[in-house]
């Protein structure tokens, strides 16, 4: 039980200095881009997810480089975070199933966040 503890206490500690390494990044002189990353904080998506490192779900720059070219690239991704996802990243994720967040995160806030993932680099 403390092994789960402890990689819970890591992979918080993991997305902190991500996200706070992301947030010194020049975009973020943009509104829209620091809306969606504390969006992100707030629903626990950096709990799993980082930018740049794969912790216990894919990075989203290995998401956005994924999909960037795919038509509805953006559906796709909302879709993964509201119905939940597996099998897509098996050779990155740690987790069997990403859960999914059915209605509690309001769509104009998810397309945010989608928007955010697919515009990294």
């Amino acid at each position: 039980m403390n092994k789960i503890y402890i990689a819970i206490a890591l992979t918080a500690l993991l997305s902190a200095c991500d996200v706070s390494e992301s947030m010194r990044e020049k975009s973020t002189q943009d509104p829209t881009v620091l809306k969606a990353r504390e969006l992100s904080a707030k629903y626990g998506c950096m709990g799993c997810h980082t930018v740049t490192n794969s912790v216990m779900g894919p990075a989203w720059r290995l998401v956005a480089a994924r999909y960037r070219d795919t038509p509805g690239a953006k559906a796709v991704i909302i879709d993964a975070i509201k119905n939940g996802s597996s099998g897509r990243w098996p050779e990155v994720s740690r987790v069997e199933k990403m859960p999914n967040y059915d209605d509690s995160i309001p769509d104009e806030e998810l397309e945010l966040i989608a928007d955010y993932i697919l515009q990294l680099k």
